[in-house]
């Protein structure tokens, strides 16, 4: 199953929409419990408590927990099992910390995964099971948000839930085209209204061969966009059969329905066969023997050969009845002697789509004593080509030689459409187009002699191994990691190239020449780590890919690498000021951090305005005497780090005349 190039994009953007139109509690029934979904990430250090309400009673407890979102990402990984792997894949992150701070922090990412995978949204909080819930019953529920001490903080609005099993509106209206064995599917379904108990969030695509036994087309289910219509694809589909198609809804906490009425497409063989190979045409004394390779395609049910007395007007027909698909031979026994035939061979389907003609090869009606091979054959590589000299055959009246190049002995290719060689007994081989050659494998070069009447010798071998200059491709990518106190963690994807065998790193200074850094690992070992590099300097990261042969990738993976961290120290406590005969003397808890680098002092007009440096200097004592004539006005004291982060949360005092 495909899915439009826009598709993960498009799909973000339209869980935002749905994240800012749904009401902060949504609540649903499948007949058995109620569920209620938070439509946004529960705030740090908070929890929350469900509460529900028979009709004309009093609110009472539902669960006699706080519920609070996980907070060990490796615990969540656990509890996840096999659906953390789609996670994972998802977000293309597999670092189990990572994904729970993204989570925590991106509506988007958080409200999509959390439909797609309902275990997730109960580790997250946002989804609540009350099964505790009598049939048929309506019940209201709300839900309060409570701090880290278990401390009420707000309410949401109440919302009413019928425990009844819901009913599901089918797809109604599915329409299937096939075109290159490719199904094109396009149905449409309601938008969301989060105003009602709406709560399909997807579709699943069943596909059939027999029309009784449906089998899932694709591991995921397609979202409920914020959109009517939904188009995906289904290939490659076998031409000749028919196949029926069914859409089922699914819920938020999978429940899925028996699907839309199933639709039923035959998709009509329109394909021709591919082109007969390999034709060979040969005199044998009793005609000519026309031989070529049993076509590969399961649908071909026989050949029709043709004939002519020059390449282009081969249109003879020579069987009458289709030749078998397991008869890949003919013999003519029709010809003149003397005379050259062309032969070709074209390829019929049991849908009657015929093949386009194959190569023409040809054969001349006359003698079939071929021609001695040549005594001996050289090759040797030299400026990108295979230069091949061989003994001329005397005593034979020659066309010219054909040329063999091949890894197997045995199943060696043509190369010259032509005789060549008659005058120097030369020939340069420049390979096969931009491909040219396999650089360190060995080749079998054979020549054989080509009479006046077409007929071959033996072959003549020799063999080559190409010498390998070709540098290997680099890594495709590199992930960096910068530690607080300086570390710096990488890992690189491996090269593409197979004959890879290492990797040299290597890490430069910004504007130095020399390396600082130099290693060299084995292909087992994508990842490594600089220990404690100098905070504020700018770091180039080379890797390169060395071949068997030893060739070098050029240009290496080339990665620069900032080495500062993100993080803010803590803010200065207990800030104090006291008016001296010097001036305003203020006095500070001291900052303990790894990369403490100093303070600076700001003032601002107003406690809540904004606050600019009061003086340029970074002060390093935990204290600083302000002139008496300073303005009056709001003062803090920051921590500065020296990657430059400022401590956030600074206390306020206030210096008046």
């Amino acid at each position: 199953m495909k899915f439009l190039k826009v598709f993960f994009v498009f799909l973000l953007f339209q869980t935002l929409v749905l994240g800012q139109n749904m009401p902060e509690l949504v609540g649903f029934s499948d007949g058995q419990a109620s569920y209620l979904f938070l439509s946004r990430p529960i705030p740090a250090n908070q929890g929350v408590v469900l509460w529900k309400k028979q009709s004309g009673g009093q609110w009472q407890k539902a669960l006699n927990v706080i519920i609070r979102p996980i907070d060990d990402p490796y615990q969540m990984q656990k509890m996840l099992g096999s659906d953390f792997d789609i996670l994972a894949k998802t977000m293309q992150n597999p670092d189990p910390s990572r994904i729970l701070t993204k989570l925590k922090s991106d509506p988007v990412y958080s409200l999509m995964l959390c439909f797609k995978l309902p275990k997730l949204s109960m580790l997250l909080g946002r989804l609540i099971v009350d099964s505790r819930v009598m049939k048929n019953k309506t019940i209201s529920y709300k839900v309060a948000f409570v701090n880290a001490s278990g401390e009420a903080l707000r309410e949401t609005l109440a919302v009413k839930v019928k425990i009844r099993k819901p009913s599901v509106a089918e797809v109604k209206d599915l329409k299937i085209n096939v075109s290159n064995r490719m199904a094109d599917i396009h149905f449409s379904y309601p938008k969301f209204n989060w105003k009602k108990p709406d709560w399909v969030v997807g579709f699943r695509l069943y596909r059939s061969e027999d029309g009784s036994k449906y089998q899932r087309v694709g591991e995921d289910f397609i979202y409920r966009l914020d959109t009517p219509e939904i188009s995906l694809q289904d290939g490659l589909l076998d031409y000749g059969k028919t196949y029926w198609y069914k859409i089922t809804t699914v819920s938020y906490f999978g429940y899925e329905s028996n699907g839309s009425t199933p639709v039923k497409y035959y998709v009509k063989d329109i394909e021709a066969p591919s082109i007969v190979q390999n034709i060979k045409a040969e005199f044998t004394g009793n005609g000519i023997m026309v031989s070529w390779d049993i076509s590969s395609e399961s649908d071909v049910i026989g050949y029709d050969i043709y004939r002519g007395i020059t390449s282009d007007k081969v249109k003879e027909k020579l069987n009458k009845a289709l030749i078998p698909v397991l008869q890949p031979f003919f013999l003519d026994s029709s010809g003149t002697e003397g005379e050259k035939y062309f032969y070709g061979i074209i390829a019929v389907d049991k849908a009657g789509n015929r093949s386009e003609l194959s190569a023409r090869p040809f054969a001349i009606w006359t003698d079939n004593t071929p021609p001695k091979a040549p005594a001996s054959v050289n090759a040797k590589y030299a400026k990108g080509k295979i230069e091949i000299r061989w003994q001329p055959v005397k005593n034979e009246k020659l066309r010219g030689y054909y040329i063999y190049r091949g890894m197997d002995k045995e199943r060696l290719v043509q190369i010259t459409p032509k005789p060549v060689g008659l005058k120097y007994a030369f020939y340069a081989d420049s390979g096969n187009g931009d491909k040219k050659f396999q650089y360190g494998k060995a080749y079998w070069v054979a020549v054989k002699a080509v009479d006046m009447s077409w007929n071959l010798s033996d072959y003549a071998y020799t063999q080559i191994i190409l010498p390998d200059t070709i540098p290997p491709l680099p890594s495709s990518g590199v992930m960096v990691d910068v530690r607080k106190n300086g570390d710096v963690y990488f890992n690189w994807n491996p090269s593409p190239s197979s004959d890879v065998v290492q990797y040299t790193i290597q890490l430069y200074e910004e504007g130095v020449k020399e390396a600082v850094i130099t290693k060299n690992t084995g292909i087992d070992t994508l990842n490594d780590v600089f220990p404690m590099l100098t905070k504020g300097k700018t770091y180039i990261l080379l890797i390169y890919s060395i071949d068997r042969a030893g060739n070098k990738s050029i240009p290496p993976l080339k990665k620069e690498i900032d080495v500062r961290d993100y993080v803010p120290p803590s803010h200065p406590r207990n800030v104090f000021v006291e008016k001296t005969e010097k001036g305003y003397q203020l006095s500070w808890n001291k900052v303990y951090d790894f990369d403490f680098a100093g303070y600076r002092i700001y003032r601002s007009s107003s406690p809540m305005g904004t606050y600019k440096p009061a003086l340029e200097k970074v002060i390093q004592k935990e204290e600083y005497i302000l002139p008496a004539d300073s303005p009056k006005g709001y003062y803090q004291v920051r921590a500065l780090d020296s990657s430059g982060n400022e401590s956030k949360k600074n206390e306020v005092v206030y210096i008046g005349k």
